[in-house]
């Protein structure tokens, strides 16, 4: 949520009637120094991560991750046939015909 310059311009008015002309370039001083340093402990963090993580994140497809890939339908069907269609082939989907009037394989893991 960006500030526009109206609010920019409250926020200075505001600033010099709590602190005080006299007052207001320390203050100013100091906050920048706060956000400097905020910003270079942000980036030093982010470095930091990355090189202890980048061995492990080396073959990590992050894209199998996203949520807007999966498919509700897949993981119903891959969970009841028993099977895992990791790379989406239906090879491994098959599962075994039944002739008529042949009772259905019993699972005692079922629930």
């Amino acid at each position: 949520m960006p500030i526009n310059g109206s609010e920019v311009l409250i926020i200075l008015v505001l600033a010099l009637l709590l602190v005080g002309p006299e007052r207001l370039p320390t203050y100013a001083q100091q906050v920048a120094r706060v956000v400097r340093e905020i910003r270079r402990i942000a980036t030093d963090t982010g470095a930091k991560v990355r090189t202890e993580l980048e061995p492990e994140l080396q073959g990590l497809d992050l894209a199998s991750f996203d949520p807007r890939t999966y498919d509700p339908r897949r993981i119903v069907r891959d969970a009841v046939t028993g099977t895992s269609s990791a790379a989406g082939s239906r090879a491994g989907a098959a599962t075994q015909q039944l002739r008529p009037g042949q009772p259905a394989p019993f699972d005692d893991e079922a629930t």
